[in-house]
């Protein structure tokens, strides 16, 4: 298994060596010019997925503020029926103060109107001021968690003589995150067991938005609660032409896998789709894939998606597309809102609004397989 939170105990020899790298340096030869130099190495970030990246850390990303980056400025809503944190009407607060989208009543939690201005990114500084203040719990675990504060360990990087100055320490992994995003709007549009559109989702629906139209309907006569059709989940007929036409696509070598060996009209479903498939899936096939079957309301939201991950992935981004990604990302998770239920949104739906702050910081990502890799 893993160290959990003792991975900063684990951690200690690597930040040994990273202090005497800094500090001392390490000798060095250059072949190209046949000598030997003293190289000092720093620390620039790590890259995990998101619940590595909380172990790594030292922030759970689990509970009611599970975010590594917002940290307790921004905490989620139980779903009371789902029996879990959602980030649903959790962006509205990133919007500029004037947008329209603040002062909507119905297409959010209903009757809420939201004034908050986006949570303040603390600096490396402010994040080893809150670790060194943290005080131990008699019963383990220090005082607050939960309620303050999710640290449940202190991590060794707070060591290096030059961890104030990290802009990005931890990175964000675009490659699950676009994975899991993907994964739960694949099941959500073809009606899987993955479906974040369930009974309980409904019903968490009722309590915290106004769409009467997708709530539970009680039963008539003998016959049980109905769930309503929703404009985002395609029909039995359509998710079979789906299918028919996934088995007529073809890739060139190398690009993405053979989808239509996964096919199975009988179940409709497609069965051993891995991270790569997600990824050509959401940023190629699905804005054709549901053309003509949502409303062009829903299919612009779903473009808006595809396209965003596009850009974010691309193998050279331009500084002002990036700022461009920046403003249009909370833009984006809340048009989603307006769209799916409450139960949609977990924590890694949240992290599409950070993304294009890391490519800022951290470069070009460039998904393959199982990896992903950063150009600096």
């Amino acid at each position: 298994g893993h160290p959990g939170s003792n991975m900063g105990v684990f951690m200690e020899p690597v930040i040994d060596e990273l202090i005497h790298a800094w500090e001392v340096g390490v000798w060095t030869y250059d072949r190209a010019t046949k000598t030997s130099f003293k190289m000092h190495v720093w620390y620039q970030y790590s890259m995990h997925d998101f619940l590595a990246y909380g172990l790594f850390s030292g922030w759970c990303v689990h509970g009611k503020f599970p975010c590594p980056v917002c940290k307790e400025a921004l905490r989620f809503i139980w779903l009371r029926k789902g029996g879990k944190y959602s980030s649903f009407d959790a962006h509205r607060q990133f919007l500029p103060s004037e947008h329209p989208f603040r002062q909507d009543i119905k297409n959010f939690t209903k009757g809420v109107v939201v004034t908050d201005p986006p949570p303040r990114m603390m600096t490396g500084a402010e994040v080893h001021a809150q670790i060194d203040a943290l005080v131990s719990a008699p019963d383990g675990g220090f005082v607050g968690y939960g309620e303050q504060h999710m640290w449940t360990h202190k991590s060794g990087l707070t060591r290096l003589p030059y961890f104030d100055d990290l802009l990005l320490p931890h990175n964000i992994d675009v490659m699950h995150t676009e994975k899991n995003v993907a994964e739960a709007l694949w099941g959500t549009l073809m009606d899987t067991e993955k479906s974040k559109d369930n009974t309980k989702a409904r019903v968490d629906l009722a309590t915290l938005c106004d769409r009467p139209k997708q709530e539970m309907q009680p039963p008539r006569g003998n016959k049980t609660w109905r769930r309503p059709k929703v404009d985002f989940v395609l029909t039995r007929d359509q998710r079979r032409e789906v299918l028919q036409w996934i088995q007529t696509l073809m890739f060139p070598d190398g690009y993405a896998a053979n989808l239509r060996r996964g096919v199975n009209l009988g179940t409709l479903r497609v069965n051993g789709m891995k991270s790569h498939d997600f990824h050509i899936w959401i940023e190629r096939l699905l804005p054709a894939m549901v053309r003509g079957y949502v409303p062009d309301h829903i299919w612009q939201v779903l473009a808006e998606l595809s396209y965003f991950f596009r850009q974010l992935c691309a193998k050279e981004l331009d500084r002002s597309v990036v700022r461009d990604l920046e403003k249009a990302a909370p833009v984006l998770v809340c048009k989603l809102e307006k769209i799916f239920p409450p139960g949609f949104f977990l924590p890694m739906q949240h992290l599409i609004v950070h993304l294009p702050y890391e490519a800022r910081m951290g470069g070009p990502c460039r998904p393959g397989g199982a990896i992903q890799s950063r150009d600096v």
